[in-house]
């Protein structure tokens, strides 16, 4: 199968000298070593005293691994939690389970980066993409809500221990000094060396712009 994406890759960039597929084929060979090296995803080969600190549950070892790879050259690592935070029914009894464990394993992840000399130099964020209702259903859960949700973000270089506007007393919507998600958008592509205002460029010749608007959250910077 890999001899077959070469050849392709090979004809594709033959064909049309696309400074973007050049790129985009050198990006998957970067990816395809870091997938082919056994002992990046090994994780018996690590101390267990670090595997014990952030926990025996899938989402803390899956964090304990980003670490890893990060250490390793990864530059984007994205972990998700196989238990559901889209509580729909029985919410609190579901946040009695994961809330100690993002907990924990915020703080040891962020520690180890920043023990390492490797926090300044990435950015680590926590977030999921809308909020939950204001109020309970009838299944003691809470449903979708785009109008307010919270997230954290911490390392490269950004002024933390800080948080950064409010909802209103019923968490519906924003109240003082609201981010959008433009300007989440914005901050993060500044802070990973990416300019916001560059544009894309589809494979029909569209251009497709970054920045929707959005803005650099002063406070991080």
């Amino acid at each position: 199968r890999e001899a077959l994406r070469q050849f392709f890759s090979r004809k594709f960039e033959n064909d049309r000298k696309s400074a973007a597929a050049a790129s985009y084929n050198a990006a998957f060979n970067r990816v395809q070593g870091l997938m082919s090296c056994a002992p990046l995803f090994d994780l018996e080969q690590l101390p267990a005293a670090d595997r014990e600190r952030y926990g025996r549950g899938a989402f803390a070892q899956h964090a304990l691994q980003a670490r890893h790879l990060i250490e390793n050259g990864s530059t984007f690592v994205m972990v998700a939690n196989g238990m559901p935070w889209d509580n729909h029914v029985f919410q609190h009894e579901m946040h009695q389970m994961l809330v100690p464990e993002l907990d924990n394993v915020l703080f040891q992840l962020v520690n180890d980066l920043e023990e390492r000399g490797m926090l300044d130099e990435t950015l680590v964020i926590a977030m999921g993409e809308f909020g939950r209702t204001p109020k309970l259903n009838q299944r003691g859960g809470r449903d979708h809500w785009p109008r307010v949700f919270s997230c954290v973000l911490a390392g490269a270089g950004i002024r933390g221990g800080q948080v950064i506007g409010s909802s209103d007393k019923w968490g519906e919507s924003p109240s003082d000094n609201p981010v959008t998600p433009a300007d989440l958008a914005f901050t993060i592509y500044t802070l990973l060396g990416i300019d916001p205002q560059s544009k894309l460029v589809t494979s029909d010749g569209r251009p497709v712009a970054l920045n929707q608007g959005g803005r650099m959250i002063a406070e991080l910077a």
